[in-house]
């Protein structure tokens, strides 16, 4: 059944929207609620500059480096600004970063935390925010997981050919008013859940390093070389042209591949299917959730996808058909960016639930009789794998590599006992992340549970 409303003009004019649903959409908070203009000391943002993956300079937080409610460490970098500039942007311990404009409307609104100071600025896509002394910053931040944020999120954003948050809504948006009892143990649960992501973070570093101490690898620089020479017989053979191919640094690292004590196997010899799949036909009411690019990080899957309702599903019976059979991606698979920027990105895949995936992803299937899955994901997402992949990718509008170049990789046997090493400290890291999203959960209840008692 239709309905209608009668908006008063003054109202259109206060708030320089006409859009009826803006109208429609209520704020949760009704009584017990002060005005982000309220709790501001602080907001920023600026001005982009080109960026760069040679770590040249300052590094640059972007988007895909919030690791749930915190950050990581960021893969680009900028070398076009100036020390004043630097020390103006530089993240500060306490910290509250949100994103406010991107293609994907879901990720408008999100946030993370800085924990301690960093030598490091944000992108110009975020905007900094540091509370005063009525919230604290940890409560803040958990507040901008919860419900009725989303809900401020999804009436005050504005939608052209991306979703953009203004900061200077803030003087409109409210915010709850929570006691400062609570506010305390908020903060406690989230540095709990803040030292168990570094714990979890230092268990992946330590599972990489038993990987590279073993090969030599482990503090060693392979160096470009800027004049080297090589020969037609090569080219010939390679069926390539380009002379960043045959930089010495990739033969020194094949070299040392093949040096390997317990010798080492191409990568279609360990594994019972590589390949990327046509894209599957997709809705929004199938019944498979669909992973695509967006979700993958450097160093980790980020799972809200799981959760999200924004995502398209496949319908299951596209995998009844035997040629599809093999693209449905279970447990334990390994997840392979192959295409632009995040070129060579690549994660097991550790929950329960199956799901597809795009096109440009290429699935890889250890043979577990044959090596460790997640120690295999671990090698794939080191420098062993990643320089063969920078050596063989094809440029032309885009880098891209294909199945049938991973497939040739080689790969080291290292022995059964040390992928069991890397793969205990792996699982470990991936509890403590669940569990410290399981205190971020608890810590947004408490604070949603405030909220409700208005």
């Amino acid at each position: 059944m239709s309905q209608i409303s009668y908006i008063s003009i003054k109202d259109i004019i206060n708030e320089d929207r006409m859009e009826a649903e803006f109208f429609c959409m209520a704020s949760k908070l009704t009584s017990n609620f002060i005005y982000w203009k309220d709790i501001i000391k602080k907001i920023q943002y600026w001005t982009s500059d080109s960026l760069n993956e040679e770590k040249i300079w300052y590094p640059i937080l972007r988007l895909n480096e919030f690791d749930w409610l915190f950050i990581w460490e960021p893969s680009k970098y900028c070398d076009l600004i100036n020390e004043k500039q630097y020390k103006e942007i530089q993240l500060k311990k306490w910290d509250v970063l949100i994103c406010r404009t991107n293609w994907s409307k879901e990720f408008v609104g999100r946030s993370a935390i800085v924990m301690e100071d960093q030598e490091m600025w944000f992108a110009s896509y975020l905007f900094r925010l540091q509370p005063n002394e009525k919230i604290n910053s940890e409560t803040l931040l958990v507040y901008l997981n919860t419900i009725p944020w989303k809900q401020e999120i999804l009436k005050y954003k504005m939608v052209s050919n991306q979703a953009n948050f203004s900061p200077a809504k803030f003087n409109k948006i409210k915010i709850p008013n929570i006691n400062t009892d609570i506010q305390q143990e908020v903060s406690e649960i989230v540095q709990t859940a803040y030292n168990k992501k570094q714990k979890s973070k230092q268990l992946y570093q330590e599972a990489e390093d038993l990987l590279l101490t073993e090969l030599w690898l482990k503090g060693h620089t392979i160096s470009h070389t800027l004049t080297f020479s090589t020969t037609k017989k090569a080219v010939d053979e390679a069926w390539r042209y380009d002379a960043d191919y045959f930089q010495p640094k990739y033969d020194e690292l094949i070299e040392k591949i093949e040096n390997y004590k317990w010798g080492w196997e191409q990568l279609i010899n360990l594994t019972t299917y590589i390949n990327n799949w046509n894209q599957p036909p997709y809705s929004e009411n199938w019944n498979i959730k669909f992973f695509s690019q967006k979700w993958i990080k450097d160093k980790w899957i980020d799972y809200s996808f799981l959760e999200s309702t924004e995502e398209p599903m496949v319908e299951s019976s596209f995998f009844d058909e035997e040629k599809n059979k093999p693209s449905l991606v279970s447990k334990w698979d390994i997840l392979y960016y192959s295409v632009w920027a995040n070129l060579w990105y690549c994660h097991t895949y550790l929950a329960d639930e199956k799901i597809a995936v795009w096109s440009f992803i290429n699935i890889i299937r250890t043979d577990t009789s044959k090596f460790d899955s997640i120690a295999m994901w671990v090698i794939l997402n080191s420098m062993i794998w990643r320089m063969q992949a920078d050596r063989d990718k094809s440029w032309v509008a885009q880098p891209y590599i294909y199945a049938k170049n991973l497939r040739k990789f080689k790969i080291p046997l290292i022995n059964p006992q040390l992928q069991k090493e890397i793969s205990d400290k792996i699982k470990e890291s991936f509890k403590l992340r669940n569990e410290s999203k399981e205190l971020l959960e608890q810590a947004k209840k408490m604070v949603e549970d405030e909220i409700e008692k208005e």
